[in-house]
C-alpha cells in the first residue's frame, strides 16, 4: 500500500502508524482480498511529538481504504461504519497518547493539551471521546449522530460482539452496509432480538433525553432510610428492546447512599416514566441515569444526576488552571506587540 503523503520528517510516523493500522485491521476483519493503491493523506506541516493528527489522519486513511470498494459507492451507512471503525482503531492504536490539541494562527500551530486525554488507558475512568476535528474526520449532522449511535450500542452490546457484526457484513459486501441488515445480524449474533433498539437509534427523529426528577430519601422500617427515585422520559426516544415492557429493561441507574455503598439497577426506557424504591441504612446522596455515559445520544447529561453535596471536581481544577495559565501567556504575549 502506498501512502500519497509529503513525508519529509515525518515518514516514521507515518509509516509506523500505516504499518500498525493494517496490522490492525487484518485482525478485525481478515485479508483485503484486493491489490491495495494509493491512500491520500493530507499532512499537517507542523507536528510535534504530542500532536497526533498524523497518526489520526493515517489511520482514518487505511481504514476508509479498507472498507471501499472502488466498483460499488459508500451508503450513507457505509459512510457511518468506517467513520465509526476510524475513531475505534485511533481510540486502540494511540491510547494514553493522543492528547487535545488546539490550533492557532489560522490551525497552523498546535498545542497539545496533556491534560485532556481523547484515547485515555482503557483502567482510565474519563469516557473516551468519539470523534475528532481534523479535516478526514469532519462528517454532516446526521452521520455525526450515526456514529454516536454505534458507538452507544457498542457500549450495551460490548466490542466483541460489535466486531462480529461488522465482519459479517463486510463479508457479506457493500449492499448490505443498511441499518436495517446491522440489525438482523446483531441480533441472529446476541441471540436477542435489537432490531427495535438499532430502528430507534437510528430514527432521525428520536430525540433521547432521560432525566432525574426527583429524590427524597424518609426514615422507614425501623434502623433505615427509605430512598425513592423519580425518572422521567423527557425525550421521544426509547433505548428499550421493545416497545414497552417491564421484562425489557435497558437503562441503567445508580443510586449512592451516604456510608459510601451504592446500588446499580435497570429500568424500562420505553416508559414515560419509573420510580423506584430503595431501603439502605442511610440516606441517598445522589441518584444517576446512566452513570457510565453508555447513551451517547442523550442530548442532554445536565440532568441526568441529582447529587447532594457534590465533592469538587479536580479534573475540573486542573483544567481551570491550565486555561489561566495559557491565558496568562497569551496576554504577555499579545503585550509584547503592542
Amino acid at each position: 500500500m502506498v501512502l500519497n503523503v509529503p513525508l519529509f520528517a515525518q515518514e516514521p510516523r507515518v509509516t509506523a502508524a500505516a504499518q500498525a493500522a493494517l496490522t490492525l485491521m487484518r485482525d478485525w476483519f481478515g485479508p483485503l482480498n484486493r491489490p491495495t493503491g494509493a491512500v491520500p493523506v493530507r499532512l499537517p506541516w507542523l507536528a510535534p511529538a504530542r500532536d497526533q493528527q498524523t497518526e489520526r489522519l493515517v489511520i482514518d486513511g487505511i481504514v476508509r481504504d479498507y472498507w471501499t470498494d472502488q466498483s460499488v459507492p459508500l451508503s450513507e451507512f457505509g459512510e457511518i461504519v468506517v467513520a465509526y471503525v476510524s475513531a475505534q482503531a485511533i481510540h486502540q492504536q494511540l491510547e494514553g497518547s493522543n492528547f487535545e490539541t488546539v490550533r492557532f494562527f489560522g490551525g497552523s500551530v498546535p498545542f497539545p493539551l496533556r491534560s485532556v486525554l481523547l484515547s485515555p488507558p482503557v483502567a482510565d475512568p474519563r469516557p473516551r471521546v468519539w470523534r475528532f476535528d481534523d479535516p478526514g474526520h469532519m462528517l454532516t449532522r446526521e452521520m455525526a449522530r450515526g456514529v454516536r449511535a454505534l458507538q452507544t450500542i457498542e457500549r450495551y452490546v460490548g466490542w466483541p460482539a460489535m466486531l462480529e457484526t461488522l465482519s459479517a457484513l463486510r463479508a457479506a459486501g457493500p449492499s448490505q452496509l443498511s441499518a436495517e441488515s446491522f440489525g438482523e445480524q446483531l441480533s441472529q449474533i446476541r441471540g436477542t432480538d435489537m432490531r427495535f433498539l438499532i430502528n430507534e437509534c437510528f430514527r432521525p427523529d428520536a430525540t433521547y433525553d432521560y432525566a432525574v426528577a426527583a429524590l427524597k430519601s424518609e426514615p422507614g422500617a425501623p434502623g433505615l432510610m427509605e430512598t425513592t427515585v423519580t425518572i422521567v422520559r423527557a425525550g421521544t426516544g426509547r433505548f428499550a428492546l421493545e416497545d414497552d415492557g417491564e421484562s425489557d429493561a435497558a437503562m441503567p441507574m445508580m443510586v449512592r447512599f451516604a456510608d459510601g455503598s451504592e446500588f446499580r439497577d435497570l429500568f424500562d426506557g420505553a416508559a414515560p416514566s419509573a420510580t423506584m424504591v430503595y431501603s439502605a441504612k442511610s440516606a441517598a446522596v445522589s441518584a444517576i441515569v446512566d452513570p457510565d455515559a453508555m447513551l451517547l445520544l442523550d442530548v442532554n447529561r445536565d440532568n441526568n444526576a441529582i447529587v447532594r453535596d457534590a465533592p469538587t471536581s479536580k479534573l475540573g481544577i486542573r483544567l481551570a488552571m491550565h486555561w489561566l495559565a495559557w491565558l496568562q501567556n497569551a496576554m504577555l504575549s499579545y503585550t509584547a506587540l503592542v
